[in-house]
């Protein structure tokens, strides 16, 4: 069954460079499949946002991370923003899914599935976010640069700690953009990313 947007949310997602498509794609990739040296680690309750470009059109379905061996979070939400050009920085997001485990989430490359299917435009930039929600067991650590010579990419932590998911739109049928509800931008970390963090 196909679900339509009501006009002032389709008009507000192309605006901010999103169109949802109809059906599932994966055409294009934005974010990084490189699994960096760097080990990085937030607070429960503190995301963070890494600015990365796409590299062509298309739909995409999941997000990934690749979380590093010593991590004993057991949840992990993964976002995609759109980039603000007046901010220059994260902006809106436009889609989100969460990994969880009874346990420890283990080392390696996790994925959850989209249950709204953006579509990506070549060349414009956005932010790929993680977050371990606020007052979950564990502590989070995946790679980044972190700190690794010739890292290059931008990344901000939220200006929130107290996060239980990351900000934006409230799920629905349709789902409901909020305008007071977007990525704060707290600490800047230029040359931490990119991630090893990847939408397809």
């Amino acid at each position: 069954m196909s679900r339509r947007l009501p006009f002032a949310v389709l008009a507000s997602a192309l605006a901010l460079g999103f169109v949802f498509a109809p059906s599932a794609s994966a055409e294009s990739v934005v974010g990084s499949h490189d699994v960096f040296d760097g080990v990085d680690s937030n607070a429960p309750g503190q995301a963070e946002v890494f600015q990365t470009t796409a590299a062509e059109d298309g739909g995409i379905t999941r997000l990934s991370i690749y979380l590093d061996e010593s991590n004993t979070a057991q949840s992990v939400e993964l976002g995609l923003y759109s980039h603000s050009k007046a901010l220059d920085g994260p902006y809106a997001l436009t889609t989100k899914c969460v990994i969880s485990s009874d346990g420890p989430l283990a080392g390696g490359w996790h994925s959850c599935a989209l249950n709204m299917v953006p579509w990506i435009a070549e060349d414009r930039e956005y932010w790929v976010g993680v977050l371990q929600p606020a007052d979950t067991p564990g502590e989070i650590r995946f790679r980044d640069h972190n700190g690794v010579p010739d890292g290059t990419g931008r990344t901000y932590t939220s200006a929130e700690g107290d996060l239980t998911s990351m900000p934006g739109y409230r799920y629905g049928d349709p789902p409901i953009f909020e305008a007071d509800s977007y990525f704060q931008s707290g600490n800047a970390w230029d040359g931490s990313g990119p991630a090893s963090i990847y939408a397809d």
